[in-house]
């Protein structure tokens, strides 16, 4: 089996981002009909973090600036290789 373009497309990241805060509105709807703190969107987690600056909400600013710049790292090489027109097959 022959997989061609096996890469990121246009748009991609952008999607990624939605749907991330789109998961967090979904979990954040669960946490209130079951009373949970999934993922930690109710109350502020615990412990010391350099990820955990401020008071709830404020902490979610830097979760979200630290989660889009590790995947917008992964994501530089996919961006230069689709410019270049380079396409990948998996076999």
């Amino acid at each position: 089996m022959v997989i061609e373009n096996m890469r990121c497309r246009g748009g991609s990241f952008l999607n990624m981002i939605l749907i991330t805060n789109a998961g967090v509105f979904i979990i954040s709807f669960v946490n209130s009909v079951l009373g949970g703190n999934y993922w930690f969107i109710c109350e502020k987690p615990g412990g010391e973090s350099l990820f955990i600056i401020g008071e709830w909400p404020l902490y979610f600013i830097g979760f979200e600036m630290f989660g889009i710049l590790v995947l917008g790292l992964f994501y530089i090489p996919m961006i230069i290789l689709r410019k270049k027109g380079v396409k990948f097959a998996v076999r």
